[in-house]
């Protein structure tokens, strides 16, 4: 190529990146709804979060390698794989969190909070083109640009999705301030008067104190309140003009001595407690011999909670809106106090909670906990599983344990007793332990159950180890490229030492990451029939001896271990393993000091705890 031709080449390549970047840099992020009801539903009739872009430009764009994102640390977060903008056209995505880029409208990986949101919108070589601030954005209104493609940002009663801005009307303050309270919520031991107060002038401010979200017809704030009681308040603002305000909440707990977290749930009391359709209740269709099957705490109905965390020192740890289900078993679910799962998610607002529940393991935010009443220990130690997690977790044991700490909970201002706030061990505990993505995993349960994923890899695995002769060290090689060796063995020494009779045909859970080279690894949990906490499990019970015996002939993962301790290297470190644990972290004295500590936590509130 001849230097004439080579120079042309590359001016010809400067003026197309040049128009590249030019045109795509007039892409706009022009408007966005995070709490879509009615406005527009997507191909499988479900009303989702969008977002809209414009192309300013007088050229048709290709989006094909672009990138939306709710995070601009990740910039890289959901990419466009085809699609394109006519000139001075839009294009509609769905925020959904399906991931379908191919359809179209395509649906992004995340989702938008209510509470307040930011969007980027980056070129495929990370460049930033875009970005939109979405403060909080009432139902089935819209925020973004009051012209398309302009700078002036507004509200949109009568959002425009796909199509034009201009003419609309827009405003910049269309919802009422949200009240505020002169006395932050916190743990007090003495009477105070609060407050409730509002940046709009003239505003009236109605309030109730049973937890249900206030109306007109509520009573009127019209003089500070005398509180000297645990008390719950629920305000909402209205003002002629203005939407009404979102609610605020607070809670005023009265301690003498605050020695663990204290949770408050608020919510309207029918949610919980109506007859017919409360989650908590039995309801009209319940049978009568116990589990009660057909109750309604036997449904997986989700309802909405604030709930406020005030950590041991009276500082607000969160305050969230989130969702609620009655949580585990017929041994739980059937208990006067039960156990709750609650669940982080953008239609309540915001997608995780963004606060570390636990000591025991750097979390700095959560997607979902569990409130539990402690199973089959329910009012018994209050503290058995609890601790046992704690123990393996701190001594560093090949397990994959879960988090506990216990707290107060507070239900519309009522003590309602200890519960043990824990992960929830699904498919967000292995991405916030593991940083593994949680749509890339297989997931599963006791012998056949699929929680995420399944079975196919497991399946092969299992054959592939069952089918070697692992008393050869080539082959125990290969068995040990498929199943984390140490974790299995943690895993069967802690069951079986703490004598465990509620497994291993109950409470088994197993998982790999699916990708090349990822070991299955198991999870422990639920251990309240441990430690002859249960007329069925003596401490004599020789549980190891029970899991390899023919008790365990028909549970595939006994026999799968089985087979690894034909290898006679394997085998000497699991019996060296499990005597250097029962002198260690499953030692008597270690045990009872550990048992001690956690009896302490709780020992002020457990006679209140049984009165309740």
């Amino acid at each position: 190529m001849s230097n004439i031709v080579l120079n042309r080449f590359l001016i010809s390549l400067v003026f197309t990146l040049v128009w590249v970047l030019n045109t795509t840099g007039q892409i706009k992020i022009n408007e966005a709804c995070s709490s879509n009801q009615t406005i527009i539903l997507d191909e499988d009739q479900d009303s989702r979060d969008w977002i809209e872009l414009y192309n300013s430009s007088n050229a048709t764009i290709n989006l094909a390698g672009l990138y939306l994102t709710d995070d601009k640390k990740d910039t890289t977060k959901w990419q466009f794989q085809s699609g394109s903008i006519p000139a001075n056209g839009f294009h509609l995505v769905f925020a959904s969190g399906k991931n379908r880029p191919l359809v179209n409208p395509a649906h992004t990986s995340f989702k938008l909070s209510q509470d307040g949101e930011r969007i980027f919108l980056f070129d495929s070589n990370k460049n930033l083109l875009d970005s939109l601030t979405i403060p909080f954005v009432s139902t089935d209104l819209s925020f973004g640009n009051t012209v398309d493609g302009g700078l002036t940002r507004g509200f949109f009663t009568s959002p425009t999705p796909n199509t034009t801005n201009n003419g609309s009307v827009a405003s910049t303050h269309i919802i009422a301030f949200r009240p505020t309270f002169s006395v932050p919520s916190s743990v007090y031991k003495t009477s105070f008067e609060m407050e409730i107060q509002s940046l709009d002038e003239d505003a009236s401010i109605y309030y109730t104190l049973d937890g249900s979200e206030p109306n007109e017809e509520s009573p009127l704030y019209s003089q500070p309140l005398e509180i000297s009681q645990s008390t719950i308040i629920t305000a909402k603002a209205y003002k002629a003009g203005l939407l009404p305000s979102r609610i605020s909440i607070a809670n005023y707990i009265f301690l003498e001595n605050q020695t663990l977290p204290v949770v408050c749930l608020s919510t309207n009391p029918g949610y919980f407690f109506d007859s017919d359709t409360g989650i908590y209740v039995l309801g009209p269709n319940a049978e009568e011999e116990f589990p009660y099957y057909g109750a309604n705490f036997w449904s997986d109905t989700e309802i909405p909670v604030n709930v406020q965390w005030i950590d041991i020192y009276g500082q607000l740890g969160f305050d969230q809106r989130l969702g609620v289900r009655i949580h585990g078993g017929s041994v739980s679910r059937t208990r006067p106090m039960r156990s709750l799962r609650l669940l982080a998610d953008d239609e309540y607002g915001k997608g995780e909670i963004d606060y570390s529940l636990f000591s025991t393991k750097i979390q700095p935010s959560n997607k979902r906990f569990i409130l539990r009443n402690s199973g089959s220990d329910y009012l018994k130690t209050m503290f058995r599983d609890g601790f046992i997690h704690n123990t393996l977790i701190s001594h560093g044991l090949h397990v994959d344990a879960v988090c506990y700490n216990p707290v107060e909970v507070y239900l519309n201002s009522e003590f309602w007793g200890i519960h043990n706030a824990r992960e929830k061990v699904d498919r967000y505990y292995i991405q916030s332990n593991f940083g593994v993505d949680d749509d890339n995993l297989d997931m599963l349960e006791e012998q056949d159950q699929i929680m995420e994923g399944d079975f196919i890899a497991f399946n092969a695995m299992e054959a592939q180890v069952l089918a070697l002769d692992l008393s050869e060290e080539s082959n125990f090689e290969i068995a040990d490229s498929l199943f984390d060796m140490l974790n299995l063995a943690d895993y069967f020494i802690a069951q079986t030492y703490i004598n465990n009779l509620d497994w291993p045909y109950n409470n088994l859970k197993y998982w790999r990451e699916r990708v090349i080279g990822a070991k299955w690894r198991y999870i422990i949990f639920d251990l309240d029939a441990t430690l002859g906490g249960v007329s069925f499990a003596p401490v004599e019970l020789n549980s190891l001896e029970r899991a390899l015996g023919s008790f365990g002939d028909d549970n595939r993962h006994i026999v799968i271990f089985r087979k690894f301790l034909e290898n006679t290297n394997y085998r000497q470190y699991f019996i060296n393993r499990y005597c250097d644990l029962m002198n260690t972290a499953f030692s008597a004295k270690e045990f009872s000091e550990v048992a001690d500590r956690a009896a302490e936590r709780i020992e002020n509130v457990v006679p209140r705890h049984f009165n309740r």
